[in-house]
């Protein structure tokens, strides 16, 4: 069941956008949210059918309980302002994450890339531009995976978070990655709102040589929680870790410093990072010892090599999710069965109809694209945004 005419909704928001305050905006996206909120509540925050364990997993390295894995996404200008402060407070509490930087929307000093990376950190990428055009045609995906690529090869890095969380699982085999971390277990207030179902991450193997994983977030993102429901505390963040430590999974967020108020009381669209130290607090005071806080590249080397080798050739575990999703997952996009928030599980869901993938001048390292398809489409009015 969704709400009246999703799409008719998103596409009168965006015909009417360039004419709206960035107040109004995110006025009317959170009465939306509120909206979903209400309807998704049995599988929001937390969706009990998503605990199951893939075939292959016998467990975190060292007998850890759970995982715990912090990326960030740095939308615009103002979130490159405030890396460093972030990194220095995950420092000062023994944390470490991701950054994931667009690279076209703003001016990214090298040295700040390096530094993360000098420090223990890393840097993943999120797009050429933070909108929705990578996913607009296929024969646009087609020709950014090459800039894209040109990307992770000069910043020598191997994550990629697609704009707006936007995915097709079968395109983003054009990519030269280890891991895409565009899908979640459950989060129906973005715009391509199809759930993974799993806490746990998910190989896709499809196209030989070019196999990558999928990272799902699975703690609700900053933005969701305190840009448009305004929460005052981390009292739903508390409960999903709560879960997710009881079912041994991996409890994986997105935050943006865009939105962290560092040094100033926060503004109509920013939250205190306090909020966000109380997250960090709360998990090495909660569960200290009891959980493996890896980067996004060392969960996916070791899901690869650990995980997915000893399930075999069996294609659910292969993909890592449970039995009864594993075929849906498998089926060409476009023909695969609903998911728990009511999209087509794996189909790419920007504005219009998909044909196939052609090859991108010049190719994808040679590698025939035009393999790679992805069905219709049925964007929603979501969380996150393009330019937020």
């Amino acid at each position: 069941m969704k709400l009246i005419s999703e799409e008719t909704v998103a596409r009168v928001y965006y015909h009417i956008k360039p004419f709206m305050s960035r107040r109004l905006q995110l006025l009317i996206r959170g009465v939306v949210a509120r909206q979903k909120r209400m309807l998704y509540r049995a599988s929001w925050p937390i969706d009990p059918a998503s605990g199951h364990h893939p075939p292959g997993f016998t467990g975190w390295p060292d007998g850890k309980r759970f995982a715990v894995v912090l990326t960030h996404d740095v939308d615009t200008a103002r979130g490159v302002a405030r890396c460093e402060q972030l990194m220095a407070l995950e420092r000062e509490l023994g944390f470490r994450s991701s950054f994931n930087f667009v690279a076209h929307d703003y001016h990214l000093p090298a040295e700040l890339r390096h530094k993360l990376a000098q420090e223990g950190f890393e840097v993943g990428l999120h797009g050429l531009e933070h909108n929705r055009k990578l996913y607009q045609s296929a024969s646009t995906f087609a020709e950014q995976a090459v800039e894209i690529n040109r990307y992770l090869k000069e910043w020598e890095i191997v994550g990629f978070r697609s704009p707006c969380v936007y995915h097709n699982f079968e395109w983003l085999h054009a990519l030269n990655i280890e891991y895409e971390a565009s899908a979640f277990d459950t989060d129906p207030f973005e715009p391509q709102s199809d759930a993974l179902g799993t806490i746990f991450p998910v190989h896709q193997r499809r196209v030989p040589g070019r196999e990558y994983v999928v990272l799902p977030y699975t703690l609700p993102q900053d933005f969701t929680m305190f840009i448009l429901f305004r929460e005052r505390d981390i009292s739903i963040w508390k409960q999903k870790l709560r879960w997710i430590a009881e079912q041994g999974g991996v409890a994986l967020l997105i935050s943006h410093p865009d939105y962290m108020s560092f040094g100033a009381p926060p503004d109509f669209d920013e939250y205190s990072p306090g909020l966000y130290r109380d997250l960090l607090t709360h998990i090495e005071s909660e569960y200290k010892g009891e959980y493996w806080h890896p980067l996004p590249r060392e969960l996916a080397s070791f899901w690869t090599s650990h995980v997915t080798e000893r399930a075999g050739g069996n294609a659910g575990a292969a993909l890592g999710i449970p039995a009864e999703k594993a075929a849906a997952a498998l089926e060409p996009a476009g023909t695969g069965t609903a998911g728990r928030n009511g999209a087509a599980v794996g189909a790419a869901q920007p504005v219009g109809a998909f044909a196939p993938l052609p090859t991108a001048p010049g190719a994808v390292n040679g590698q025939d694209v035009r393999k790679l398809k992805a069905g219709g489409a049925d964007h929603a009015l979501g969380a996150q945004d393009d330019n937020e």
